[in-house]
């Protein structure tokens, strides 16, 4: 939101994850991984930027993630029974609305 970092998944071999970059210098700041069987589907930050939310998916969206930036710690997860298109924070960032 302030735009000092940028947020972007990637797909390894059997994991997905996120990078957080500095915006100004492209150093790598962080690296957050998920579960194994996942690949990032949406990375968002939420209106403070001081969570992430990622959206796994492989053909399919069912796991919903949110992150603390500042440590890269998994604060929870959710997996859905029914796939879904779309995940986001609400406008106060107090919820994850699908």
């Amino acid at each position: 939101p302030d735009g000092k970092l940028v947020a972007g998944g990637f797909v390894g071999p059997g994991s997905g994850g996120m990078y957080l970059w500095d915006a100004r210098t492209g150093t790598r700041q962080l690296e957050f991984m998920n579960h194994p069987e996942g690949h990032v589907g949406r990375v968002e930050f939420s209106p403070d930027g001081d969570r992430l939310l990622l959206m796994t998916a492989d053909f399919a969206v069912k796991d919903i993630s949110v992150w603390q930036v500042t440590t890269a710690t998994r604060l929870f997860m959710i997996s859905l029974p029914e796939s879904i298109t779309h995940a986001t924070f609400s406008p106060d960032g107090g919820q994850v609305l699908t």
